[in-house]
């Protein structure tokens, strides 16, 4: 803003530096649509991460549930979840998962049913890994034909 003053046969020009309201409150608006728009991106990629852990933990028990198959004595196991705090399995778990790790923040769950078929024993797995702050969890089965399935689902509200 320029403000001339004359005094006398004197004129004097002032200058007023600075930002009016309006300049103000559209930086301020520009600004904060940006930070909304780079948080959500955020919480996506955060996402992803988290459900990419329970792959990685899926695979770790996979591995390890070929082991406990090599070492069951027939017995079935029913569903058994690990807790969320990570690391090594135990109780019934270890059983069916014999040597798994977890990772902190994902629950861990697996069964064992045995089936007979055409005389001969035969194996029904199940094992699935959920992320407690994702949006989706992560299964593999082998069925008691041999066939293997791998899928990922929505998983129920409430977290672990």
């Amino acid at each position: 803003m320029i403000i001339s003053r004359e005094i006398g046969n004197e004129s004097w020009v002032v200058r007023e530096s600075g930002f009016t309201i309006i300049e103000l409150l559209i930086t301020s608006l520009i600004t904060s649509i940006l930070a909304a728009i780079a948080l959500v991106g955020f919480a996506i990629y955060k996402d992803n991460a988290e459900y990419t852990k329970a792959e990685s933990d899926l695979r770790n028990a996979r591995t390890a549930a070929e082991v406990g198959l090599q070492e069951s004595d027939g017995t079935n196991y029913a569903i058994e979840f690990s807790d969320t705090t990570g690391g090594p399995v135990v109780g019934t778990l270890n059983d069916i998962l014999p040597g798994a790790v977890t990772s902190a923040g994902v629950k861990l769950g697996a069964s064992i049913t045995n089936c007979s078929g055409s005389g001969a024993m035969a194996n029904e797995q199940f094992v699935v890994a959920r992320a407690c702050n994702a949006e989706l969890y992560v299964s593999w089965a082998r069925m008691c034909n041999g066939a293997e399935v791998r899928f990922s689902q929505a998983a129920l509200p409430g977290g672990c």
